[in-house]
């Protein structure tokens, strides 16, 4: 009975100490990485004081996106942009600028999202320029458009108005306002 007793005691300290290596084993090892998990939003690339310019393919340019910094991110590939200075050139209307405090964008899209601080001017070459300043703005490079649902100011030489959402057609040199709309016009003088 002895006999019995000790190798059930031997048997239960090698369990035991058995048990014990494999714990510390995984615990230096670490957690496994999961196959299909979820890939962590983690920056693969930055850019610093870069300039990305778009052609037709004519080799027409059409927009220049610049800014101070460029995080690229490896799970989605998407990027954030640092102070976005966004020329776009449509072959037949005037040319239109927009700079923000930051930006988002997916290189493989055509969408530009800008952030804070935004400021869209129309250039044109024959007259006085518009600005419109908001928080937020999309731009669909491909499309020629941009557009916000946020609250707007546009203001020219004579003239402001504040209206919430608008869609700008830089192809076709038109601004839709769509609620909210309240202007105010003062006519220039001449002496």
């Amino acid at each position: 009975m002895r006999a019995l007793t000790r190798i059930i005691v031997i048997v239960l300290i090698l369990a035991a100490g058995s048990g014990l290596y494999w714990v510390d084993t995984l615990r230096r090892a670490g957690p496994e990485p999961e196959a299909d998990g979820p890939v962590p939003h983690e920056p693969d690339a930055y850019f610093v004081d870069f300039t990305l310019r778009h052609f037709e393919n004519a080799g027409v340019p059409t927009y220049r996106l610049a800014g101070d910094r460029m995080t690229r991110f490896a799970d989605d590939s998407s990027a954030l942009i640092e102070r976005p200075d966004l020329d776009y050139r449509p072959v037949d209307a005037a040319p239109w600028r927009a700079t923000a405090a930051r930006a988002r964008t997916d290189p493989a899209s055509d969408r530009v999202e800008l952030i804070n601080d935004i400021v869209l001017r129309q250039l044109p070459e024959n007259g006085a320029p518009m600005t419109i300043r908001t928080s937020r703005l999309t731009v669909l490079t491909a499309a020629g458009r941009a557009e916000t649902d946020r609250p707007i100011t546009a203001e020219g030489r004579a003239w402001r108005i504040d209206a919430t959402g608008m869609t700008a057609w830089f192809d076709r040199d038109v601004v839709e306002l769509h609620h909210e709309v309240n202007g105010r016009y003062e006519p220039q003088t001449t002496r």
